[in-house]
């Protein structure tokens, strides 16, 4: 699925320009749109917030934006 293409997209972009940050940037202007219109999947609970200066978690703004995302799987 996408994840597969995320990954190989940042291979491909990696041999390609050599910058990591511009890498991060493109994938990330590109891909993330797609993955939070799909919906996530994260093997752990993400009830804390990410960083000290995050105003909400990240089930806040799934549940404000109306996204499906499924936490605390054994894979």
């Amino acid at each position: 699925g996408l994840g597969y293409v995320t990954i190989m997209a940042a291979v491909i972009m990696a041999a390609l320009s050599g910058s990591a940050v511009a890498d991060a940037a493109a994938l990330t202007s590109l891909l993330l749109p797609m993955m939070v219109a799909l919906g996530m999947i994260v093997r752990e609970d993400p009830t804390a917030p990410s960083n000290f200066r995050a105003a909400e978690n990240l089930v806040g703004w799934m549940q404000r934006h109306a996204r499906i995302g499924l936490a605390g799987l054994c894979i």
